[in-house]
């Protein structure tokens, strides 16, 4: 019998933040495999890294979590929420993984367009005010999204509101063209750069505020049961947590950066 193929890096990486999730949500694998149509033994060999994430089955799963497609295809932050956008101009094929699909160019662009317009309401109006069902009925509109900015807003900061729009709007546009020739050419190297890169850079500037305070990194030690040299290594930046640790690290940071 032939064995089956190894997975390469990223394919294992997708598998372990699957693994990651699950856990984090406290389902165990019989409970969630049934909840995504899988028996339990298909979910085991994609966590164990056996075999790879198909694409329907990462879609619904990332549905049934409320997950991020991008974190779970390529590690990008934030881990959630799940982004809404139509699969009709999406062609796959049942045997596509995950990540494949994720960095194809229609879905990969569509999944930007909207963790894009979702980053640039909260520039307006602060990371603690935009509720997030108010993005997810507006996020394919930005005229919608500015006329609710506004009826939020006394008319003496209407001019304000339109300015910063109109330079967002301006910035996203600008980037939109000048990296389109790049994406299509070389997508999945820009992708490992940000989630490499740019997005631990940000959650490291997002841990060092958060621990902050006197005796705040030993509350985080305690919260996620490691030693506080692993706390103290992470802010260095001379290591980095791992894919569950991540997660329960982000759920502390939102909890204290949510506190008055």
């Amino acid at each position: 019998m032939q064995q089956p193929k190894a997975l390469d890096d990223e394919e294992k990486q997708v598998c372990s933040r699957v693994a990651a999730v699950r856990r984090f949500d406290g389902r165990s694998q019989e409970e969630f495999a049934r909840s995504i149509d899988l028996t339990r033994a298909q979910l085991a060999n994609i966590e164990a890294q056996r075999t790879s994430l198909r694409f329907p089955t990462g879609w619904s799963l990332c549905r049934e979590l409320n997950v991020s497609q991008l974190y779970i295809a390529v590690g990008q932050f934030p881990v959630a929420p799940f982004v809404p956008v139509s699969l009709q101009q999406t062609p796959f094929s049942k045997d596509a993984t995950f990540r494949e699909v994720c960095l194809s160019k229609h879905l990969h662009g569509e999944l930007r367009r909207v963790l894009d317009l979702r980053r640039a309401v909260r520039e307006i109006e602060g990371p603690q005010s935009v509720p997030a069902g108010l993005l997810d009925l507006y996020e394919n509109y930005w005229g919608a999204f500015v006329r609710v900015l506004l009826a939020r807003h006394p008319p003496e900061k209407w001019l304000s509101i339109m300015g910063q729009a109109q330079r967002i709007l301006s910035e996203l546009s600008e980037r939109e063209g000048s990296n389109e020739k790049a994406r299509v050419t070389s997508i999945s190297e820009s992708d490992k750069h940000v989630a490499a890169e740019s997005q631990m850079a940000h959650l490291l500037v997002r841990l060092k505020k958060a621990t902050g305070g006197h005796g705040k990194k030993s509350e985080l030690a305690r919260y996620l049961g490691v030693p506080l040299s692993s706390v103290s290594q992470w802010l260095s930046g001379e290591r980095e947590p791992g894919g569950e640790t991540t997660l329960r690290l982000l759920h502390w940071i939102e909890g204290q950066e949510g506190k008055p």
